[in-house]
């Protein structure tokens, strides 16, 4: 009558629904609605209110238990003043709860805050394949492992610069920054590319740098 019971089911047009057994919500709203309960008696036979068998106790809890990761969790939202960078913010957060907290608190990130710490810890390794494929794809295209290497070299000097842009506007680097630093490494690739191809051709026609 209080709490709900699923007691059976039934189908209608090919779905399952439950079918809830529970008081009506009037029936059910404050304490006193236990005097309108009754159970038979065992020894008697007869109605009993259930009042007159349990105890009511008041007590200060919480209307739900919200989990984060299959642990009791509690959510703590903030914003970020401006010019300041998510990356600080995440770093005080991180040092407040290793002083403040005692050591069973487990810190966890949603929204933003966690793609930012996923896509913080895979930009090496994502740059790092990215280069290997871009590699792979120009060792193909000039049949030789030497023009792919020099032309390679080119993109840690884009990206160098990149960072270095980034630093002087005073920019952190984050999911946008991560995606163009990747674009980068084509655009530099597709430079490089087009530089070496240059060179073949003077090569073949047996142009030196000591004559026109």
């Amino acid at each position: 009558m209080l709490g709900s019971r699923i007691v059976t089911t039934f189908i209608d047009r090919d779905r399952e629904y439950n079918v809830i057994l529970q008081g009506r919500a009037e029936d059910r709203a404050t304490p006193a609605d236990l005097d309108n309960l009754y159970v038979r008696s065992d020894r008697t036979g007869e109605l009993v209110p259930l009042s007159n068998l349990v105890k009511l106790t008041e007590l200060a809890g919480p209307t739900r238990l919200n989990r984060f990761d299959r642990l009791r969790s509690i959510t703590v939202s903030a914003a970020l003043t401006p010019g300041y960078a998510l990356g600080d913010g995440l770093q005080f957060v991180e040092n407040v709860i290793e002083k403040e907290m005692p050591p069973s608190v487990k810190l966890a990130f949603d929204g933003p805050s966690r793609e930012f710490k996923q896509s913080g810890s895979q930009l090496y390794w994502m740059f790092l394949l990215t280069l290997v494929v871009v590699f792979l794809v120009l060792a193909a295209l000039f049949e030789s492992f030497l023009h792919p290497f020099i032309i390679i070299t080119t993109v840690p000097l884009a990206v160098i610069g990149a960072l270095v842009g980034l630093w002087m506007y005073g920019m952190s680097i984050n999911v946008y920054s991560q995606i163009a630093a990747i674009m980068l490494v084509g655009l530099a690739a597709k430079n490089g590319i087009l530089i070496v191809e240059f060179a073949n051709q003077l090569r073949d026609r047996a142009w030196s740098p000591s004559r026109p």
